[in-house]
């Protein structure tokens, strides 16, 4: 046994679940689960088999070999059996030994359960469920009548560690701790067929919900991305924990560099017609895009912006980490979802996050402005001075 199942305790009906877990583990190792549950009878010690019992020589032995005292009923030796006599004998007896091996190891198995659940079951619950005449499936029913739970009563439990596992996450930093609380609390809730967790558009809405604080924008992209796995109900759990796993592992790892991190082709969405939508901006920015993707103490160096050509609202507002309407990585005056007129020849749009981009338009007061902002703002030009009128040699110069 290991040390982890040596330290079970049961003390509370809190516990009998996890005590009750490690307790069958040990049953079904110990071929001793069906004892337990289905009452199957255990394995009696088989009886040893007596010569007296088998065929015998019609000549008796020598008297030597006897006692004064002899009875007539004792057990011969081998040789004085018959030749059938004696091969019933040797059948019999390896029978009996296969049956003696079984049975002690069986008992063995018995010991060890009887002597696990005596230490890892408070005194008070020993006293009166494990009396020593009775056997474990008397053990077991005991303890779950007087310190188990109905199964109706470890669904509710489930379902209010379900719902604890949902409050917002509003500190980056612990954000791989409450994913895993997440995850355990979701596969509790499954096994305990807790009904939210299998309507996959309750338990996908409560989950973006809880993580928007942090990852607004991955958030609203996941959710339109994975809006038809959604609605039909193919999306698990463990997909969108490893999606938002691998989102948070590609924003610590960006951070801690002090860059900027890329979208791979198709991150945010599936391909469409073989081929992946194209990231935005690859060709014709790639050089502008190396020469943004600085660390903070380079950029604070630099005096002059990256962009010469770039307004101090535009500046501002591409300074976060994703586009505020589509959830990628560029700036906002670079999105050609929302300035389809700068789109070059080879991009097409992705119809989810078109989608996307067109919801937040609908909703999004602030985001709404920022564009207007941008559109409405003209480059500054710089007015030529206008040239002196060139003095007609009949005028009279000026008196000094």
């Amino acid at each position: 046994m290991s040390s982890e199942l040596n330290r079970a305790s049961l003390r509370g009906p809190e516990e009998w679940e996890d005590w009750e877990l490690r307790f069958k583990t040990q049953a079904i190792d110990l071929q001793l689960w069906d004892h337990i549950t289905d009452n199957e009878e255990l394995l009696i010690r088989p009886v040893r088999p007596q010569l007296a019992s088998y065929e015998k020589q019609a000549q008796p032995r020598p008297r030597g070999r006897r006692s004064q005292t002899e009875d007539p009923e004792e057990e011969p030796l081998p040789s004085e059996l018959t030749e059938q006599g004696r091969a019933g004998y040797q059948v019999d007896m390896q029978l009996y030994i296969q049956y003696e091996k079984e049975f002690k190891e069986q008992n063995r198995s018995v010991q060890q359960l009887r002597k696990w659940v005596m230490e890892s079951v408070a005194p008070h619950f020993a006293r009166v469920a494990c009396k020593p005449e009775e056997t474990l499936n008397q053990w077991y029913s005991n303890l779950k009548k007087h310190v188990g739970i109905s199964d109706e009563k470890a669904m509710v439990i489930a379902y209010e560690k379900y719902k604890e596992a949902l409050k917002p996450l509003t500190k980056s930093k612990d954000w791989s701790a409450w994913l895993m609380n997440w995850e355990k609390a979701m596969l509790m809730a499954e096994e305990k067929n807790v009904p939210e967790v299998f309507i996959t558009p309750i338990w996908t809405k409560e989950f973006f919900k809880a993580v928007i604080p942090i990852a607004e924008h991955w958030a609203l992209t996941c959710k339109m991305t994975h809006k038809t796995q959604i609605e039909k109900g193919l999306l698990t759990f463990r997909d969108i924990a490893n999606d938002f796993r691998e989102y948070m592992g590609t924003m610590r790892i960006s951070s801690q560099k002090g860059i900027v991190p890329k979208v791979a082709k198709g991150a945010f969405g599936p391909t469409y017609a073989g081929q992946d939508t194209p990231d935005q901006g690859a060709a014709e920015d790639a050089q502008s895009d190396s020469a943004e993707v600085v660390a903070p103490t380079q950029r604070r160096r630099n005096k002059r912006p990256l962009d010469k050509h770039r307004t101090p609202e535009e500046e501002e507002m591409s300074s976060g980490i994703t586009c505020v309407a589509c959830g990628l990585f560029h700036p906002l005056s670079k999105c050609y979802y929302v300035f389809p007129d700068k789109a070059p020849n080879w991009f097409k749009e992705n119809p989810e996050v078109r989608a996307l981009v067109d919801e937040q338009l609908k909703e999004n007061t602030s985001l709404r402005e920022q564009i207007q902002k941008l559109k409405g703002k003209k480059p500054r030009t710089t007015r030529k001075p206008r040239p002196k009128p060139k003095q007609s040699q009949s005028q009279p110069e000026e008196e000094e």
